[in-house]
């Protein structure tokens, strides 16, 4: 996958089972690339080792958009900002807002989000 964010270790934080998806946000991360990331929802197909869709969070560095975090979209052939707001610093404003525009992404809007830890 292009553009996947790249970090050397996380810590996994909560672990939700949304359909045949395992979401899995990680946080303390430690980044290899230009991105200071506050938190990464990885979305892995049950029996995959491999994401499909990653929901970050990271420093906003662009000034035109409010919000100290900007939240952003890495798929195959996917690079899109969501939005940016500090509300999503709190991990649990995180977890809600990736979770949807996840599910929206992947066409889970009939499962409802399990957590599993």
């Amino acid at each position: 996958m292009e553009n996947k964010p790249g970090f050397t270790t996380a810590i996994p934080q909560k672990r939700y089972q949304i359909g045949e998806y395992q979401a899995t946000i990680l946080g303390d991360i430690e980044s290899t690339d230009s991105h200071e990331y506050r938190y990464v929802m990885a979305m892995i197909v049950d029996g995959s080792h491999e994401p499909k869709l990653y929901v970050t969070l990271e420093r906003n560095r662009d000034r035109d958009e409010p919000g100290k975090w900007l939240m952003r979209v890495v798929g195959h052939k996917l690079n899109e900002p969501v939005g940016a707001a500090d509300q999503w610093e709190d991990i649990n404003q995180f977890t809600a807002s990736a979770i949807k525009v996840a599910m929206q992404l992947l066409g889970l809007t009939d499962e409802v989000p399990a957590l599993l830890s």
